[in-house]
């Protein structure tokens, strides 16, 4: 995880200069995404979002709301629980509270919170966020069976079976949308491989269920 890039964001966005809180949020942010059970969700994750939100920099009104809501969105993972990302919000509120301004601590939780991605987001800065985080889809194929792998190892406590029906509804719920993607940024970058890959992986499911 790059140090140097995380405490020039959070002195950027701090209402004054806070070094030694940033460097202190940062190692506790490197402690959680080094965590034994995560395979997926790890700092690699983080440092491919940010790599994107690098490549989008000039379409985002907010690079730094939408780079803070990546540094934090999967920092709270436990593959058991259903309430992640509200769990992330929570300790990034806690981080966050006297440091930076009320209006970006609640830009930054609507931003965490649309990773879920139960729906289409509306706005263009939760667009961005959302199809960055998505935008692992659209690897080469041999890179997404790997992520794909790392997901499925955090879910070992499930059978092949269960989660493969748990899965294939999220993956076709994606596929159904009219595009995966949200912005016409990532559309013409990622949307055709993302849904080959997609098809190809609920096939792959599919199979695991017979």
């Amino acid at each position: 995880m790059d140090k140097k890039r995380f405490i020039e964001l959070w002195e950027r966005c701090a209402k004054s200069r806070v070094d030694a809180h940033a460097i202190d949020v940062f190692n506790r942010l490197q402690e959680f995404y080094k965590e034994d059970h995560r395979f997926y969700h790890t700092s690699q994750h983080v440092q491919h979002c940010l790599n994107q939100v690098d490549l989008a920099e000039d379409e985002l009104t907010d690079a730094d709301a939408v780079e803070l809501a990546i540094w934090f969105h999967d920092v709270i993972y436990d593959p058991q629980a259903s309430d992640n990302e509200w769990q992330s919000t929570e300790w990034f509120r806690q981080c966050a509270d006297g440091i930076l301004s009320s209006e970006l601590i609640a830009q930054v939780v609507r931003l965490i919170l649309v990773t879920q991605h139960k729906n289409p987001p509306d706005k263009d800065d939760e667009k961005f966020t959302v199809d960055v985080d998505l935008s692992g889809f659209a690897l080469p194929w041999d890179e997404f069976i790997e992520e794909s792998d790392a997901v499925r190892n955090e879910f070992s406590h499930r059978s092949d079976k269960d989660y493969a029906q748990r899965q294939i509804p999220f993956l076709q719920s994606l596929l159904n949308r009219d595009s995966i993607y949200s912005t016409t940024f990532f559309q013409m970058r990622y949307e055709s491989m993302a849904r080959k890959n997609i098809t190809r992986k609920i096939q792959i499911l599919e199979n695991m269920l017979n």
